[in-house]
């Protein structure tokens, strides 16, 4: 039997496997790069599918049918952004569990990091310079 972390990666292989990031990579290095900077196992499951219900057709019912532990998909939910809800709101309803807090982070610190793009455009800034007051404002509670 496959552990939640193998389980989850494969479903995020699966899930993204046509999909390249802003750099041309396969997508699925990011949600890879998210997990490995997490601390708990919960984390590290939970930021490999942090990005599967908002960027393709699997929904939480598929993660639940595949095994994957249903608080992880709590997580994953928190996780994914509601259509019609602003970023920032949803950033502030996430910060409410530690652990969407801390994958956030995880993944907000992966999306800011420009080195890997051949060129960085203005579009690139403007959602970086949104990432960083996401970022300061997920922090803040951590300080808190």
């Amino acid at each position: 039997m496959l552990s939640q972390i193998e389980l989850s990666l494969s479903i995020a292989i699966e899930a993204h496997k046509n999909q390249v990031d802003k750099a041309g990579m396969p997508y699925v290095e990011h949600p890879k790069r998210v997990s490995a900077a997490c601390k708990t196992d919960t984390q590290k499951v939970a930021a490999l599918l942090h990005d599967v219900l908002e960027d393709t057709s699997t929904t939480a019912q598929d993660l639940l049918a595949q095994g994957v532990d249903a608080h992880v998909v709590e997580i994953v939910q928190l996780l994914t952004r509601p259509q019609g809800v602003s970023y920032m709101n949803y950033i502030k309803a996430l910060a409410k569990d530690p652990d969407a807090r801390a994958i956030k982070m995880a993944d907000l610190t992966d999306n800011m990091n420009l080195e890997r793009l051949e060129n960085v455009t203005k579009e690139d800034l403007q959602r970086t310079k949104k990432y960083q007051k996401a970022y300061r404002y997920l922090e803040s509670l951590d300080e808190g």
